[in-house]
């Protein structure tokens, strides 16, 4: 059979088969006008041809019918190319574009498209450059595709799409932004987003994200904000954007809100929406909520069952994670999209390397144990596991190890305490060439601030400037903690002042830095800074600030903030948050508190808590108690050697020798070791390390010499060395000799002999230094004119010119153990034993009955308000701020009294007063330009006002002005211009006797009563809250028990910032010395979140409150004394 001619006929032919309808036969005059200027319209038909057949999925027949076309254009070429690509048939692309003579920029984009897709990014970058160098010049689908490669630079980019003038797309603008704001370059974001002239929805949902990335959470709010006052839509990527933000800032109200907004706007109410609603509430611990909204929802998909297995495995629910994981199988999900990640998690979690290793051979059944996150995942396992053999196996086995593979297997390193095999892995990995990337910062840094090697800490911090983390708020944080565990707390301070900007976590970070320096007042210092900035605390926060309490002995600041964590925060106690209470109780001597608190602990006492109280114990003798933790830790830590070290001290410390030497001896026969107490310094980049008393050390002799003259130099200053330190049945001399070479005092005089006179010394100890050396130490540090810092097992202790960082509240505590061995021999197990230091009991907030349930709930209903069964210690309270409305005065007065009043006579009013009134003019000014307002954005009601100029006549003007007064006030506006002018009608009426104020008597009795100064906050305008208490019908004029009026100039009643600046207004120490009540929740949410004290106001006719709003309630100011 002889192949035929190929002819335009043929081709038709092919062509006509492959359209829905013939082609005519006789030109048309379109297709002489097409003829006459050049265009091709066989070409153009049979194109139409080709994507006929490509779209039926008719690639093979479509390829034959080009191969015939007698004339191609690039239009046909490209659609075959495309045809190619999405098949996957990358070698037949590649062929064709080859050999095609002629190619435009979509040609080019289509082939990096499909290079990227199959994971050629490198090919795909050098095509674009091939690009380049032909001099195509690319378009906007051009430019969106290579800025979405994988490792591609978006500064180096950037340039191009100026020089082909594509910066001013708003398609290419957001491709640029979110490509800036993926890799954590917001400062670039945040110009390309200024220069921008348009934007749409893709613009603000990036710029939001960006910001929530960077945990810029109160950023991201004001571009939601905007994004709204310019009328953009939102969609259920804002929606997602702005729920990731609300989860980040742990704020319920906001997500309520959103949630809220969604339920309204039914088009975006989907399966995704759902899926972010899921993980908004997940991510604040509302586990009722999330399950709530879960099994409501029509639609379910794989991510949301991966979001909920996730939120429960976070919270360790590992039965549940089980349950679902089963279900999600049942249901017939295809077996590539279950959370096998998230259950790698959850055995690494747990750990339980049994439920890990099914995993991992359904993943090996599956072919999918080689994949990049599954892999990585089983690194994390094994790791968490302790299993690093295992991990590290299954590293070695990736054909392709990626830089998360690399970080996964340091972090386990790190988390494993091996942190010098981490830094030789992170070495490795540089030298493989990969970028690390925040993650691997965070865990290399972590190491190297174990190791506390500050000069590979600076040497990280470069790195980190040069891998482009310069002023990230990433960079900035982890650096804070780096050098505060380094002993370079002003280094660590300087670096939190330059960060350009801060989030909660750089907050925790300096916070905790403090702590750990002893330094509780900056502490809770910058802990009240970070409220003042808009940052809600979480449990790291809170953490570190009981830790300074505890370092520092402060019981009653620490019970206030564990009491303010709970139940202003509404934030469930970790084990290590009740570690830090009873640490800080057990020091100071409160014992029954101790003992209480390990009663009412929802969970029990791990062997942290058991050792705080064991060293609470050491420090007052309480041998009885000791007993009781030293039993608990001897059966959950069998071979710690703490608990037996520190119980035989307490005995040798009250010459109970024979027990001393039976608690070692038990210790000798079940094979513990006690850990040898040594002390490390680093010096030019290297780590020396000493242990007490080996005098095998190199230079040791000199060391000798450099202590024997420090020692001369103390005894001139009256050293007296402390031998109650040297806990061994031996003679006086051989006691002497042991506190002479302690660990930390070889590697200070070492420290002395090798750094230049006047630089700081870093010395870290593996265990707590003894009361000798802090003594010794506070001395040295005058001697030489140095500061000394330590770092032991606790925490930092900082020596400069004799004095420590913790104020010898360390010291006190050792000395009162001292006192209670002076005093006693045989302890006594009586309850009222003499060493027992006698506590003021500290103020306890009663917690509601419903305080095992979430704070907020999903829905509204009506009925009473669950309060607590006593109201919080309000004795620090200076100044109240009161609520009008169902507060002071019946709700009733204000909805059936005061606005039918201004109603029924704002036209009276403007039409007296127009034109003769320098009042009524700056009203009428503001009301205009109120009512712009609302015509610009759409606002029902709202009636253009006529201006003056238009010779109208003042009627017209007043009714205009009347009619959007109304409108306001059936809508319940808070704005300015109408509270304004509300306040000048009522004033008429109370000049004239025609209206009179309700206040309810207890309201009243209590500001005559009251110590504390009263001030009122409503949205109506201070003249108007001036009127309703100076004309009160039954209690005349009560603004001589007022101290001051607020409205909304000063802010919105439910904006957290009107309360901060109201406490900055008021001048108290704390804002939770001033008390505000309120009968609305959101008020007093946001008053709360500001620091505020509050309590609810439950009065006959207010709103119902939300269930379990948890907050305190009164039904009465009689019930509050101040």
């Amino acid at each position: 059979m002889h192949p035929s001619k190929t002819t335009a006929t043929v081709v038709a032919n092919v062509a006509a088969a492959a359209l829905p309808l013939p082609l005519p036969r006789a030109a048309t005059p379109l297709d002489a006008r097409m003829v006459k200027t050049g265009f091709d319209v066989l070409t153009y038909r049979l194109n139409l041809g080709l994507r006929s057949l490509l779209s039926s999925g008719h690639l093979h027949r479509a390829r034959a019918m080009f191969d015939q076309m007698p004339h191609k254009n690039i239009f046909s070429l490209n659609l075959i190319l495309s045809a190619y690509s999405s098949s996957g048939d990358l070698p037949a692309a590649q062929h064709l574009f080859l050999s095609s003579p002629h190619r435009n920029a979509t040609t080019w984009t289509i082939m990096m498209r499909a290079h990227a897709a199959a994971g050629r990014t490198s090919d795909a970058l050098s095509l674009f450059r091939a690009m380049l160098g032909e001099g195509v010049i690319p378009d906007r689908v051009t430019v969106t595709t290579v800025l979405n490669l994988p490792g591609c630079t978006v500064p180096s980019l950037h340039p191009f799409a100026i020089k082909f003038g594509l910066d001013t797309h708003v398609f290419v603008c957001n491709t640029l932004l979110d490509a800036y704001c993926k890799h954590g370059l917001l400062a670039a974001a945040r110009r390309v987003f200024l220069e921008m002239h348009d934007k749409d929805a893709v613009t603000y949902n990036a710029m939001m994200m960006g910001c929530s990335k960077e945990g810029l959470h109160t950023q991201a709010l004001q571009l939601f904000a905007a994004m709204r006052r310019a009328g953009i839509p939102a969609t259920h990527f804002t929606f997602s954007s702005i729920l990731t933000v609300a989860a980040g800032m742990a704020h319920l109200l906001l997500g309520h809100q959103v949630h809220a907004l969604v339920l309204r706007s039914t088009s975006v109410l989907n399966v995704f929406v759902n899926n972010s609603l899921l993980d908004f509430y997940s991510k604040c611990d509302c586990l009722d909520d999330m399950r709530r909204l879960f099994d409501e929802m029509p639609e379910r998909d794989n991510v949301s069952y991966n979001v909920i297995i996730a939120a429960y495995a976070w919270n360790q629910c590992a039965a549940t994670v089980l349950r679902l994981f089963r279900e999600m199988q049942k249901l017939g999900f295809d077996r590539q999209v279950l959370p096998y990640a998230t259950m790698l998690s959850v055995a690494g979690s747990l750990p339980d390397v049994h439920i890990g290793k099914q995993i991992h051979a359904q993943l090996v059944l599956l072919g999918l144990a080689s994949e990049d996150l599954l892999g990585n995942a089983l690194i994390d396992m094994y790791s968490k596991c302790g299993m690093l053999d295992a991990a590290k196996s299954n590293f070695s086995n990736r054909s392709e190890k990626s830089a998360i593979s690399w970080t996964a297997l340091i972090t386990g390193y790190v988390q494993n305490g091996q942190h010098e095999e981490a830094l030789q892995l992170f070495s490795d990995m540089r030298r493989a060439g990969l970028r690390p990337d925040r993650a691997t910062f965070s865990s290399i840094i972590k190491a190297s601030s174990s190791l506390a090697m500050i000069g590979l800490g600076r040497q990280l911090h470069s790195y980190l400037i040069r891998s482009g983390y310069k002023s990230s708020v990433f960079s900035g944080s982890v650096l804070v903690d780096m050098y505060a565990k380094c002993g370079c707390l002003d280094e660590a301070l300087r670096t939190f002042d330059e960060m350009p900007e801060r989030n909660s976590i750089s907050w925790n970070a300096v916070i905790s830095a403090y702590a750990h320096y002893g330094e509780a007042k900056n502490a809770i210092k910058m802990f009240e800074g970070m409220l003042h900035c808009g940052f809600n605390p979480d449990s790291v926060t809170f953490l570190s600030v009981l830790a300074a309490c505890s370092h520092n002995g402060l019981a009653d600041e620490c019970m206030k903030y564990f009491h303010l964590m709970k139940h202003q925060y509404s934030i469930s106690p970790w084990k290590e948050h009740y570690a830090c209470v009873i640490d800080t109780l057990g020091r100071v001597g409160c014992f029954s508190q101790v003992q209480k608190m390990l009663v009412e602990m929802p969970f029990k006492a791990d062997p942290i808590i058991w050792t705080s109280i064991l060293h609470s114990c050491r420090i007052h003798g309480n041998q009885e108690l000791a007993r009781v933790a030293a039993d608990k830790l001897f059966g959950m830590e069998p071979t710690d050697a703490t608990p037996y070290v520190i119980l035989s001290n307490i005995y040798a410390r009250a010459g109970q020798w024979e027990d001393a030497a039976c608690v070692k001896k038990i210790m000798r026969d079940r094979g513990v070791r006690k850990e040898s107490g040594y002390s490390w310094v680093e010096i030019k980049q290297k780590i020396y390390s000493f242990a007490s008393n080996d005098l095998t050390s190199p230079m040791i002799d000199e060391i000798k010499d450099e202590l024997d003259r420090l020692y001369k130099e103390m005894d001139k200053q009256g050293y007296k060395p402390d031998i109650t330190c040297a806990l061994h049945m031996v003679d006086h001399e051989l006691k002497l000799e042991s506190l002479k070479y302690h660990s930390e005092r070889l590697a200070i005089a070492f420290a002395l002999m090798n750094t230049p006179a006047g630089t700081p010394i870093r010395i870290m100890k593996n265990l707590t230094a003894c009361l000798d050396c802090h003594a010794v130490i506070k001395m040295i540090s005058k001697i030489v004119n140095r500061d000394i810092i330590v770092r032991d097992s606790r925490r930092f202790h900082h020596f400069k010119d004799g004095v420590c960082s913790c104020g010898d509240y360390w010291e006190r505590s050792m000395q009162v153990q001292m006192q209670m061995q002076q005093a006693t021999t045989v302890l006594s197990s009586s309850s009222n034993r003499p060493w027992t230091l006698w506590c003021h009991p500290v103020p306890v907030v009663s917690s509601p009955s419903h305080a095992k349930n979430k704070k907020h709930g999903l829905r509204l209903r009506a009925g009473m308000a669950m309060a607590s069964s006593e109201l919080p210690d309000l004795s620090a309270i200076q100044r109240v701020v009161l609520d009008i409305e169902g507060t002071t005065t019946p709700i009733s007065f204000v909805a059936d009294v005061l606005f039918p009043y201004a109603r029924d006579n704002v036209r009276r009013h403007l039409a007296a007063t127009y034109g003769s009134s320098e009042e009524t003019r700056a009203d009428v000014a503001l009301l205009r330009a109120q009512v712009e307002e609302d015509l610009a954005q759409g606002v029902d009601g709202a009636v253009a006002v006529p201006p003056d100029a238009e010779g109208e006549g003042e009627g017209a003007v007043v009714e205009a002005l009347a009619a959007n007064v109304e409108s306001m006030i059936r809508a319940d506006r808070k704005v300015t211009a109408l509270k304004q002018l509300q306040g000048r009608i009522w004033r008429r009426g109370f000049d004239s006797g025609e209206l009179r104020s309700e206040v309810y008597d207890d309201a009243a009795d209590a500001l005559r009563r009251w110590r504390a100064k009263a001030y009122i906050y409503s949205s109506g305008s201070r003249e108007a809250q001036r009127l309703i208490f100076a004309n009160t019908a039954a209690h005349g004029d009560l603004r001589d028990h007022l101290c001051g009026f607020f409205d909304t100039t000063i802010g919105a009643k439910r904006e957290v910032s009107s309360y901060y600046e109201i406490w900055q207004t008021l001048g108290t120490d704390r804002p939770s010395q001033i008390l505000f009540l309120t009968d609305v929740y959101q008020e007093a949410a946001a008053a709360k979140t500001a620091g505020l004290e509050v309590i609810i106001s439950v009065r006959p006719g207010n709103a119902p409150l939300p269930d379990n709003h948890g907050f305190h309630t009164i039904t009465s100011f009689a019930e509050i004394s101040i």
